[in-house]
């Protein structure tokens, strides 16, 4: 049996105040990014100068490199429509899978056979405002547990809606 102190319990309700504060009002809060400050949108209107790795004009999807990587292999994919995150009602399961499939289709275009993730993330913990899917392939170097990346990839997978819950029977 784990014994707790007073101060450690009012230490621990501290936090889930915290948390659930933030996730309460984290739609509310941190999603008003406004479209044109919109990095993802200045990449889809070309106007970054980031490389696409994909696009498709007739489902109006891009993919690039994410910037700050968590594995050997992390790109992004996303809509050119500005869709603010996953819990938008404009992110239709259709559009999840067509996701899911375009990163699919580009790890299997690399040969990569080792293990892969694909995830979105509960607001508040993203930064960037507009629906991007993470398409990861780690090595068993990204996963060691010594690795201070292991930890971040850890958190990513806590921070991350199941996606078979919305969207069930995914590609």
């Amino acid at each position: 049996m784990v014994k707790i102190t007073l101060s450690q319990a009012i230490l621990i309700s501290i936090w889930v105040c915290i948390f659930s504060f933030v996730c309460s009002v984290g739609s509310d809060v941190f999603d008003h990014a406004p479209q044109d400050l919109c990095e993802f949108c200045a990449i889809s209107n070309r106007t970054s100068r980031t490389r696409l790795l994909y696009e498709n004009e007739t489902t109006n999807i891009i993919a690039f490199r994410s910037k700050d990587p968590d594995c050997k292999k992390h790109y992004l994919i996303t809509p050119h429509l500005h869709i603010k995150n996953y819990f938008s009602p404009e992110a239709t399961c259709d559009l999840i899978h067509e996701l899911q499939r375009v990163c699919n289709e580009m790890l299997d275009e690399e040969g990569i056979k080792y293990k892969r993730r694909i995830l979105f993330h509960i607001p508040p913990f993203y930064s960037v405002t507009h629906l991007h899917l993470h398409c990861m392939a780690c090595t068993n170097d990204d996963e060691s547990f010594l690795s201070s990346q292991y930890y971040i990839n850890k958190f990513m997978d806590f921070a991350s809606p199941d996606i078979e819950d919305k969207c069930p029977h995914t590609v």
